[in-house]
């Protein structure tokens, strides 16, 4: 995923990296691609997200010699309110806490993770009736420039990318 939006990135920049959804329970404002089914990749991901996780980040973060971040962003959907975002710097194989803009507290838990084994079961709580009307984004990869006169980052995103390829799925 590719993204400007000023909620994840300075002005100029673009964050890049892999997303992942977790969807609602139940339909909200008639909007059916918001439900999650079966089908959806977030089943898979929250049992990959402890080793296979820190596994991928790192061999990306050896791709592209920097650390990488996961941002987590959720939120109750059609209710108005802002979202709740968490930041982690991923330093090997540490989370390090760098923003946490809490709203109704869903990712507190989550917030308190060090290490990725934590991640993955903070991120299982999250599966189910206590969040079943909440939509969550978890998004991990880095920043580049978007400065036309600076270096073309063309293949150190895909270099940062490669790793969770077996992860992504087209049409999806």
């Amino acid at each position: 995923m590719f993204t400007t939006s000023a909620d994840w990135v300075d002005s100029g920049c673009v964050f890049v990296g892999f997303n992942v959804e977790k969807g609602v329970l139940q339909m909200v404002g008639g909007r059916p691609n918001t439900v999650m089914g079966e089908e959806w990749f977030w089943h898979q991901f929250v049992m990959l997200a402890n080793a296979p996780l820190a596994t991928a980040i790192e061999q990306a973060r050896e791709a592209i010699g920097s650390n990488l971040q996961i941002y987590v962003d959720c939120g109750v959907l059609g209710s108005g309110s802002r979202f709740e975002q968490l930041i982690f710097d991923v330093e090997s194989v540490r989370l390090r806490p760098k923003l946490y803009e809490r709203r109704d507290g869903i990712l507190s838990h989550l917030a308190t993770s060090t290490g990725f084994d934590g991640f993955a079961d903070a991120l299982r709580a999250l599966d189910g009736a206590a969040t079943a009307w909440h939509w969550i984004d978890v998004l991990v990869g880095t920043s580049f420039t978007l400065n036309a006169g600076g270096p073309n980052n063309t293949g150190t995103c895909a270099a940062m990318l490669h790793p969770f390829r077996p992860w992504m799925r087209a049409g999806r």
